[in-house]
């Protein structure tokens, strides 16, 4: 479920019909949730899914899915030459139309199974139109130039904002790039330099960090941190850290 508020998503998480909140585990996953991003963490694999905001992202480790991947992300070799696979196993030059190809076929969704139109190529991007973008390569994350390439993300952005009418989908690839560069360990304040346009109003019980502990501390004591928290927490940007340490915070 989700419920858009400003430029604020607010996730929450149910377990066989039960809402749960801040965290889960049991033998198969370990879920923890701020409200604003879920991560959810699958130990047998290695691998984690964060949803926050208008963006997800999937990290595999290489030591199990190295050569063993399909579609974007070509085969997972760092190799960017096979990104953008087709289930055929060739390249497509644009990864936005191979896209279409990996669909899953669910019947709740018949809308899924038409066919992309075919449309002219686009007129040029509006001037203007891109400028949230230039934050990215902007002194604003300078600090983080020389650790994290900045072009792919600003390339990203200004796909996503001549390609889409809410000129506010540029703030996810700024928030991407702030999460990669928080990963690295250098914590971006970028939000006050968007004039206002990726601008986060936060709820009554939390105030707005940017860079802090994945999963917030609780008085509550079923999520003790020894067996919770520590193996799970890590650095991230844009993070909701409430007042209160309630658990119904």
């Amino acid at each position: 479920m989700r419920y858009v508020m400003f430029f604020l998503i607010i996730r929450k998480v149910y377990i066989n019909g039960n809402q749960i909140f801040p965290t889960f585990s049991n033998e198969d996953l370990i879920i923890t949730s701020t409200g604003v991003e879920l991560l959810l963490k699958i130990p047998a694999i290695k691998a984690t899914v964060m949803f926050k905001s208008l963006m997800f992202s999937v990290t595999l480790p290489h030591s199990l899915f190295y050569n063993n991947t399909e579609g974007q992300c070509g085969t997972c070799d760092n190799n960017r030459k096979n990104d953008c696979r087709l289930p055929n196993g060739q390249i497509d030059p644009s990864c936005p139309g191979m896209a279409h190809e990996w669909k899953i076929p669910d019947d709740k969704k018949p809308y899924c199974e038409q066919q992309p139109p075919t449309t002219p190529t686009p007129p040029t991007c509006p001037s203007g139109k891109t400028d949230i973008c230039d934050v990215i390569l902007s002194p604003v994350f300078q600090q983080c130039h020389d650790v994290i390439p900045a072009q792919p993300f600003f390339e990203a952005c200004k796909f996503d904002v001549c390609h889409m009418p809410n000129i506010s989908i540029g703030c996810s690839s700024l928030e991407a790039y702030a999460g990669r560069c928080a990963a690295a360990g250098v914590c971006i304040n970028w939000r006050n330099s968007t004039n206002g346009r990726c601008e986060l109003r936060c709820p009554k019980t939390k105030v707005y960090k940017a860079c802090g502990s994945s999963i917030q501390p609780t008085c509550n004591s079923r999520y003790p941190s020894h067996s919770h928290l520590n193996p799970i927490s890590f650095s991230s940007h844009s993070h909701f850290i409430p007042i209160s340490f309630s658990s119904h915070s």
